[in-house]
């Protein structure tokens, strides 16, 4: 069979073409997607929104997330990988900062301590410089707190954060502490002398009292707790007034041993 003589040139025009636009090496191709890929994902990583937990971040991340998880399920289901979950963070994270459960929940009792005192000294202060309206406006601060942090107060007193102490008892100090200061106040006012703390757990126990009876025992559909409150305050002022005795100076020393 005869061959076809092929035309002059043609050869020269088809490796005029191929110069003119060289074919993209797969080399070439493969870094050009690499490199759009990678940029994509630095400009999505630049876009989302994302967490940082350093310098303490974590710590307080786990904390907040702690509060409202034990708000949800409460302290007996509360688990740290429930709060690693509610924080977004990995199931180990927690442990960094919390050897186990019970460490947990000191902590949490540290914080409802440190948000009470804060909270008093607010409520205090809508009394202005009248020391008993001071006290009073204390007391119902008091009473809000629990009301507000229903689940964080009921932990502060309860047997799970018991086992870790030195975790909270500085914060718990400082929460009765401002709570004395109130009572010197008033009793500074009326005259008198002498530790105001026998005084401060009177105060107290009857704040603390009307405040357990509301959440355990239905008393806030009985009554205004506020306004039961406020009527056994001024009964409680009364010891202040003149011609109240204060009580033998031996009980007082009993009281105020361990203040």
């Amino acid at each position: 069979m005869a061959t076809r003589s092929r035309p002059a040139g043609s050869a020269t025009i088809k490796r005029s073409s191929s110069s003119a636009r060289p074919p993209r090496s797969a080399k070439t191709s493969a870094s050009t997607k690499t490199s759009a890929s990678t940029k994509t994902s630095k400009e999505k990583a630049a876009a989302a929104p994302h967490k940082t937990y350093h310098h303490g971040d974590l710590r307080r991340a786990l904390l907040d997330a702690a509060v409202l998880e034990l708000n949800e399920v409460g302290p007996d289901e509360l688990s740290l990988r429930g709060v690693a979950r509610r924080a977004g963070v990995s199931h180990a994270a927690p442990y960094h900062h919390f050897a186990d459960k019970s460490v947990l929940l000191a902590h949490l009792a540290a914080v409802g301590f440190t948000r009470f005192r804060e909270h008093l000294v607010s409520a205090a202060a809508e009394g202005g410089d009248a020391p008993r309206l001071r006290l009073a406006r204390m007391g119902l601060g008091y009473l809000r707190f629990a009301r507000a942090e229903h689940a964080l107060f009921a932990l502060m007193g309860s047997s799970p954060s018991q086992t870790h102490a030195e975790v909270w008892a500085a914060a718990a100090d400082a929460s009765f502490a401002v709570l004395v200061d109130e009572v010197a106040r008033v009793r500074a006012d009326a005259g008198r002398t002498g530790r105001p703390e026998p005084d401060a757990y009177l105060h107290w126990s009857v704040v603390h009292g009307l405040a357990h009876l509301e959440q355990g025992f239905g008393l806030g559909h009985r009554v205004d707790v506020d306004a039961l409150y406020m009527h056994i305050a001024a009964r409680v002022d009364a010891i202040y007034d003149e011609g109240a005795r204060e009580p033998p100076s031996s009980l007082s020393m009993k009281l105020t041993t361990d203040c």
